[in-house]
């Protein structure tokens, strides 16, 4: 993951919809209503697994055709727009924004788009007040530009080990805005605390008071203890 990486994140799609043209609006206006944005759940189904984000979407009045589903303003790192039109060609965009999120927001964000790269499943849409309804929106494979895939997995790797890390210090961590060489390897080193114990690092040299004949006779003793330690550079 280069400098910058876990930032931002977008998607777009165009694409055929689930629902039958004619229904396409009708459903939305049945899911949402038009005064005030509802809360709602956005999951993605495929063999087994499944992820998804809860935020609030509402359908926009001014709409000219078909319909538009969309998060309000200022909706917190999340952006989601659905342009349906009338002859059921729709367009999708997701745009995730992670830098100040906390880290458990942010991991739900980027493991629903990596969600989205399925082969196979639907993405449903789940009206969760006043009562629970759900619609099925598409069918995977979606779209999306595969080079976008790699990048997405990074980053739910790194939200993972940032969320591993938080669980075990207790603490609520928050994404940063920007991420370079010296974070990733710093991060690694926790891991290994985290979950080894203690880290290895790799020793240069080092500078011993004991003599020559010292240092023979322990390495003599560890290797009468069947282990065998090559190119170390003592001086006494």
């Amino acid at each position: 993951m280069g400098q910058g990486a876990l930032s931002h994140a977008q998607e777009g799609a165009h694409l055929k919809s689930a629902l039958p043209p004619e229904l396409g609006r009708r459903v939305a206006e049945r899911a949402l209503f038009q005064d005030r944005p509802v809360l709602v759940r956005l999951t993605v189904e495929g063999e087994g697994n499944s992820a998804s984000v809860e935020l609030p979407i509402h359908v926009d009045p001014t709409a000219v055709s078909g319909f538009r589903l969309t998060t309000p303003v200022g909706a917190e790192g999340f952006e989601f727009v659905l342009d349906g039109s009338t002859d059921g060609s729709d367009t999708l965009r997701i745009n995730a924004r992670y830098a100040g999120l906390s880290v458990n927001r942010a991991l739900s964000y980027a493991r629903f788009l990596r969600a989205l790269y399925w082969d196979k499943g639907t993405l449903y849409l789940t009206r969760l007040e006043p009562y629970e309804e759900r619609f099925a929106l598409f069918d995977l494979p979606l779209p999306l530009n595969p080079s976008n895939k790699s990048a997405t997995e990074d980053r739910v790797r790194f939200l993972e080990a940032l969320d591993e890390i938080g669980r075990a210090a207790g603490t609520a961590l928050v994404c940063p805005s920007e991420v370079d060489e010296g974070n990733l390897r710093n991060l690694n080193h926790i891991l290994k605390v985290i979950r080894g114990g203690w880290v290895a690092l790799p020793v240069t040299d080092f500078t011993t008071p004991m003599t020559s004949e010292g240092v023979k006779n322990i390495l003599d003793l560890v290797k009468q203890d069947g282990d065998v330690v090559r190119d170390l550079a003592m001086t006494s």
